[in-house]
C-alpha cells in the first residue's frame, strides 16, 4: 500500500512537466480532464509497476487489519483529491462531475490539502 501512495506523490511531482496539455489542446473542458486523468492513471500504473519490482516484494509485508484500512482509506482520498485536483475550475465550480457536495467539500475544499499530508503520516507511523 505504501508503494502506491508513493508512486501517486512521484506522479504528481512529475505530471506537471509532461507536455500532456499539448496533446489535449483544443478539447471540450470535460474531455481535457479526462484525458489527463486517463493519461495519469495509465502512468500511474506503470510506475506502481515499476516501483513493485523494485522493492522486490516490500509491497507484502503483512499488518494489522486496522493499519490496511488506514491505510487503503488513506490511499483512496489521497488519489481521489490528486485527480479532481488535475479538473479544470470550471468543472469544479459547476459541478459537471456530478458529484456529491460531501465529495466536493472533502476533496477539493480546504481539506484537499489535507489528503495530501495525512498519507505521509499513514506511511510514517502505520
Amino acid at each position: 500500500m505504501a508503494f502506491m501512495i508513493l508512486a501517486v506523490y512521484v506522479l504528481l511531482a512529475l505530471f506537471p512537466f509532461l507536455p500532456v496539455d499539448k496533446l489535449a489542446a483544443g478539447r471540450a473542458e470535460t474531455e481535457f480532464f479526462m484525458f489527463r486523468a486517463g493519461i495519469f492513471l495509465a502512468l500511474l500504473i506503470l510506475l506502481a509497476l515499476f516501483l513493485l519490482r523494485a522493492l522486490h516484494g516490500a509491497a507484502y509485508a503483512s499488518g494489522v487489519w486496522w493499519e490496511i484500512l488506514m491505510l487503503a482509506i488513506l490511499a483512496a482520498g489521497f488519489l481521489m483529491a490528486s485527480l479532481l485536483s488535475l479538473a479544470p475550475e470550471v468543472l469544479i465550480k459547476n459541478n459537471l462531475f456530478n458529484l456529491s457536495p460531501l465529495t466536493l467539500t472533502l476533496f477539493t475544499g480546504v481539506f484537499a490539502k489535507w489528503w495530501l499530508i495525512l498519507p505521509i503520516f499513514g506511511v510514517i507511523f502505520l
